[in-house]
């Protein structure tokens, strides 16, 4: 049985991959799917009251933001997308069964009206961005890791840039390991509407489940 690891943008997360069994009869879920949190406090020079930064914030400013969205075929051109405004939303990795990457998404909406939008482009490292050390271990036949990672955002009048431990486990479902629970307390910097902050606060991600 292997275990599939994949680096996932800048953060230092390895994701594994699972195969819903389903019968002939039931819809195939061929994507795993986890829900982002970022809980950031910002703090201005010479300001005395911070400012919060959380998913509500980072999805209302990729509103008007040009994405860079993979190819639809091996081989093909990235496609450019502008964005609408985006009041609300969900910020999700979703990743396709089998493969090595993960996209994050903005999910908007529900049933017929649900629309994905890949904002993987916003969530790239900077470009000199060099992978911290991650330590591994197992627990009950399951992988935990222990890493210095790094996470970073490029929006509309927000950016940030920040890292620190960050621990993370796997799950097993069918015959893959996916990635159940992460948790990270982070620090650096952000950039709000022009001004350069310090910024600390959490990353986690939870909630994986098939699509």
């Amino acid at each position: 049985m292997q275990r599939h690891h994949s680096l996932k943008l800048g953060f230092v997360l390895l994701l594994g991959l699972a195969a819903a069994t389903c019968s002939s009869q039931a819809v195939v879920k061929t994507n795993w799917v986890e829900n982002f949190s970022f809980t950031l406090t910002s703090w201005q020079q010479g300001g005395n009251k911070p400012t919060t930064i959380a998913n509500k914030d980072i999805i209302t400013h990729l509103s008007g933001v040009t994405v860079t969205n993979r190819p639809s075929y091996p081989g093909g051109s990235p496609v450019l997308l502008t964005l609408p405004t985006l009041s609300s939303g969900k910020l999700l990795s979703k990743q396709a069964l089998g493969a090595t990457n993960a996209s994050i998404i903005v999910r908007v909406g529900s049933g017929k009206n649900q629309v994905d939008y890949d904002v993987t482009s916003a969530f790239a490292p900077p470009a000199n961005y060099t992978p911290g050390l991650t330590v591994s271990y197992l627990a009950s036949g399951l992988t935990n890791r222990h890493s210095v990672s790094l996470f970073s955002f490029t929006g509309n009048r927000l950016s940030f840039v920040v890292q620190g431990l960050t621990t993370s486990g796997d799950a097993k479902v069918s015959s893959y390991y996916m990635t159940k629970s992460v948790s990270a307390n982070i620090s650096g910097m952000s950039v709000i509407s022009g001004v350069t902050n310090i910024a600390g606060g959490t990353v986690s991600v939870s909630g994986g489940h098939l699509e």
